[in-house]
């Protein structure tokens, strides 16, 4: 008698969250959430915090955020804490985000960092529309395993890709992808675990270059133009980038500060 793997014979139970707000310079005009995925305003400020109630992602899993910010409002959102992606037995995790920024208004995608597990399968979008004149920092940091348990990755798969369009107009594509054992030349990662990607559109992005650069002392990888602005970072684990980050956003805040979770 041939028996049939476990996960074949057992139905898998997927995790779905849904959140979709609208945002102004008073706080909330519309918001609907459903699912695993909630948004939360502490005490009504301009400061958001994006929670996944089911602990992480796997493999077959779906969230999706849609933010639209009116004209004049000044917000920002973080994650509750890093996501997990963990082991899958067939299908990606799915995320994707969408935003809408009105002229005038600022938004910052301030989510604390993905981390990767042995086996996991990731696909994410983001698609971000901006009217002219306004201005959005956005970060996406990843991390390799666990450093703690000095966890070394043999097999992901892990999808990324970014489209940003001003006032209808593509300004800003990207996409990534890792497959099988992350490689380590010179050319990529070159043995380091944990990397980001930190993108500035703002009138301001070309005094910021300034700045990142001495911040950053020539050890990573920064630009400006068009009024856009991109860092990429690498470091050795995630304690490290999370370091490099918090000088980084820090510096294209205009002396706002960071989000509370991220001094946690």
């Amino acid at each position: 008698m041939q028996f049939q793997p476990i996960h074949k014979l057992l139905h898998q139970q997927r995790s779905q969250g849904v959140v979709e707000t609208h945002l102004g310079p008073n706080g909330l005009i519309r918001h609907r959430e459903e699912g695993c995925l909630k948004l939360r305003l502490p005490h009504g400020g301009q400061e958001a915090i994006l929670i996944n109630t089911s602990g992480g992602l796997a493999g077959g899993d779906q969230i999706s955020t849609r933010i639209s910010v009116a004209e004049g409002a000044n917000f920002s959102i973080t994650s509750q804490a890093a996501e997990r992606v963990y082991q899958t037995l067939g299908p990606p995790a799915i995320v994707e985000n969408q935003f809408n920024v009105a002229a005038g208004a600022n938004f910052c995608w301030l989510p604390q960092e993905t981390i990767m597990f042995n086996g996991a399968s990731l696909t994410r979008k983001m698609d971000v529309h901006l009217a002219t004149g306004a201005s959005f920092l956005a970060v996406e940091s990843v991390v390799l395993g666990r450093t703690a348990m000095d966890e070394n990755l043999t097999q992901i798969e892990f999808c990324d890709q970014w489209n940003i369009w001003q006032n209808e107009k593509l300004i800003h594509a990207e996409r990534m992808k890792l497959s099988g054992s992350p490689a380590q030349s010179m050319a990529t990662l070159d043995g380091a675990k944990a990397f980001a990607t930190v993108l500035l559109v703002s009138e301001q992005g070309e005094q910021k270059l300034s700045i990142l650069q001495k911040v950053l002392r020539g050890q990573q990888s920064v630009s400006c133009w068009n009024g856009k602005l991109i860092a990429r970072l690498v470091a050795e684990d995630g304690f490290q980038l999370r370091n490099t980050l918090k000088l980084v956003l820090s510096a294209c805040l205009d002396g706002r500060a960071l989000p509370r979770n991220w001094e946690m």
